[in-house]
């Protein structure tokens, strides 16, 4: 992963940019949008608290992303200095993928 002033990147294979895609935004409102790759948009829809577990993330960004052509749905809770809390993706077949962090240690 890669971060500056304007968002956070990831790289995926198969991208035919040579895989990087700009994962957020930043800054991150409610209300920002931007195109994932070229068939995906992301939108930031709220500040929710995410509960995994005993920990409660708070004021988490809800961002939800939705592919042009159907393929997936996915919502994704980003907590302010915690990174990506938890993710859900929905594809079109009906099969589902979760994720949620298990542990977080702040850097020293």
């Amino acid at each position: 992963m890669r971060k500056d002033e304007n968002g956070a990147y990831t790289r995926f294979d198969g991208f035919k940019n040579g895989g990087a895609v700009k994962w957020l935004a930043f800054p991150l409102k409610i209300g920002a949008s931007w195109k994932y790759d070229d068939a995906t948009t992301s939108t930031v829809t709220g500040l929710e608290n995410v509960a995994i577990g005993l920990m409660t993330y708070k004021d988490c960004y809800h961002i939800f992303s939705k592919h042009s052509g159907g393929a997936f749905t996915g919502d994704e809770w980003v907590a302010p200095n915690n990174g990506l809390v938890k993710s859900e993706v929905v594809f079109a077949d009906g099969s589902k993928r979760s994720k949620a962090l298990v542990e977080f240690k702040p850097a020293k």
